[in-house]
């Protein structure tokens, strides 16, 4: 869901589900998912060759704290989004849940709405924060994918018409040397330009395209702020409900 990968290219893990592969980072929007979907990855690996849930626990809490605190949150919601990932440690290391439970949570986190809204988010604070824009142009593209990653959050938005909405943006895929940014969240993929080889224009249009979207669905327009750790808690007492059923 990591903080922004600096990946090897050509890497597998740049083409893998839930990466986000390019020299710098794209977008610490979907931080807390990577951050998360790493955390218990890393955990289920230890499970798989050490057998011992309490250190797989541990490097789970640990992992994700030490991620966390570097996302843009308020320290309220950060330490919500701990406490979250800890309930989950403890209950792998009590052994209430167990390797197939890791996994559906990371199916759960890679198919819901965290990665792709936040994905949406950073092509804000990665692209047209930083372009050459008027003021009211960034409030706009601001608002705009806001009302994208609501209506992904709301199920009102495939998460696939981002691959629409950035198109403007596209480029070939990550080369040896390059600084493309491949993003890639296990149902599409796309291949885009770093923030520094897009131009005005084409920033105009990626804004254009998630305004006629989020029109589209009649999405409000406002400004709109996922509830990182509302959203985790709901997948994390859905698997913890099943476990115990």
């Amino acid at each position: 869901m990591v903080k922004m990968i600096r990946p090897i290219q050509n890497s597998p893990a740049a083409t893998r589900p839930g990466a986000i592969a390019r020299r710098g980072g794209v977008a610490q929007g979907c931080l807390i998912a990577l951050a998360v979907l790493l955390a218990i990855a890393i955990a289920g690996g230890v499970f798989v060759y050490l057998n011992w849930r309490g250190w797989a626990a541990s490097g789970m809490r640990q992992a994700t704290t030490a991620i966390v605190q570097d996302a843009p949150l308020s320290d309220t919601e950060k330490q919500e989004v701990i406490d979250q990932v800890d309930r989950v440690a403890l209950a792998f290391e009590n052994g209430d849940i167990g390797f197939v439970q890791m996994g559906e949570l990371l199916e759960r986190l890679q198919d819901g709405p965290l990665l792709p809204a936040g994905i949406a988010y950073g092509a804000y604070s990665e692209y047209i924060e930083p372009a050459e824009l008027t003021d009211d142009e960034k409030t706009a593209g601001r608002v705009a994918m806001d009302r994208v990653a609501r209506g992904i959050a709301e199920n009102t938005i495939d998460p696939e018409k981002l691959g629409d909405v950035l198109q403007p943006i596209a480029a070939a895929p990550v080369s040896k040397g390059g600084g493309s940014v491949t993003i890639n969240t296990g149902s599409w993929q796309i291949t885009i330009k770093p923030p520094e080889d897009t131009t005005p224009e084409e920033i105009r249009e990626v804004i254009a395209n998630a305004a006629t979207l989020a029109d589209e669905q009649a999405i409000p327009d406002e400004r709109y702020e996922l509830d990182v750790s509302e959203e985790l808690r709901k997948v994390i007492d859905e698997v913890l409900a099943q476990s115990s059923g």
